[in-house]
């Protein structure tokens, strides 16, 4: 599907460039331009390898440029894609919403009914010449997380452009941006430092537990790594929401926490991965078909 924003700006393929002008023909014509035949041949028209568009390679030939996720029959991969994601992203929102709300409202009820305490008790505290203080981030850390939430936001900013360029504010905010070519330059240098902080993380987390190998336990209370403890916990807390039961006690890591710290790499793989497609589709095309870009595209947004 073409869009508005790049399609006014001149730096994307019009109608005419893959069906011709004066001599548009069918798609089963052996003479029309979107021919299976000549399909690889009118993409290799502009995708020659000159100036910054590599040579199309055969990947090119079964890329829907129409493609939508609301028809199995031509196009069943993005289809069966598209409510694969929907059905994952509505029932991770539905869970945790629910899970917000029922918590929300049973502390609701405690506090009116005077059974929360407060977390903490100051009488019961070590005199301050005691009392240790611990920096639960440091520097690094800290500029590591804001630089990473600040290229988030800025490839939702330049991605959703793209996405929603039929609304009245893409234009407007490409247009702010410095033009097309600009938000596309801003939304990779903001990817590679989305990806760079996340590798720097994993390389950390290695040397980390290289360091503590003889003592780290992987399904311990130190560990990220879920267990059935993770279970019991969650089961705990709905009977606790409902008044069946007392609240748990949770070790270092809550499960709402490790699921929260493993969502990242599902979004690194998933958003990262297509992306790098996407990014360099001329290599992708030339090892999986064309249709993956299609699902590429659907995933990544």
């Amino acid at each position: 599907e073409f869009r508005r924003v790049l399609f006014r700006s001149g730096y994307t393929a019009k109608c005419y460039d893959c069906h011709g002008s004066h001599s548009i023909l069918k798609v089963d014509d052996k003479n029309s331009k979107v021919h299976p035949a000549n399909r690889l041949g009118t993409c290799r028209s502009c995708h020659n390898g000159k100036k910054d568009l590599a040579e199309a390679t055969p990947g090119f030939v079964t890329f829907g440029p129409h493609a939508h996720p609301h028809d199995f029959k031509k196009y069943p991969e993005m289809w069966i894609t598209a409510r694969f994601m929907w059905a994952l992203l509505g029932g991770v929102f539905a869970f945790f919403w629910l899970h917000s709300g029922l918590w929300y409202f049973r502390e609701l009820r405690d506090r009116k009914a005077r059974l929360a305490r407060p977390h903490v008790r100051t009488d019961e505290l070590p005199p301050e010449q005691e009392r240790k203080q611990f920096r639960r981030f440091g520097a690094g850390w800290r500029l590591a997380h804001l630089v990473f939430a600040i290229s988030v936001m800025l490839l939702v900013l330049t991605g959703m452009t793209v996405f929603y360029a039929d609304s009245s504010w893409a234009p407007v905010v490409v247009g702010l941006l410095g033009g097309p070519k600009i938000a596309g330059l801003i939304h990779r240098v903001s990817a590679a430092t989305m990806l760079g902080i996340f590798a720097i993380h994993l390389v950390y987390v290695a040397v980390h537990l290289w360091k503590v190998r003889k003592t780290f336990h992987w399904f311990g209370p130190d560990s990220l790594v879920p267990s059935w403890q993770d279970a019991k916990d969650m089961l705990g807390m709905f009977k606790w929401f409902f008044g069946m039961g007392p609240k748990p006690l949770f070790d270092r890591w809550t499960y709402w926490e490790r699921f929260d710290y493993w969502a990242v790499f599902w979004g690194m793989a998933i958003i990262g991965g297509s992306g790098l497609m996407l990014a360099l589709p001329t290599y992708t095309a030339a090892f999986l078909p064309g249709w993956v870009l299609n699902v590429a595209m659907l995933v990544h947004g």
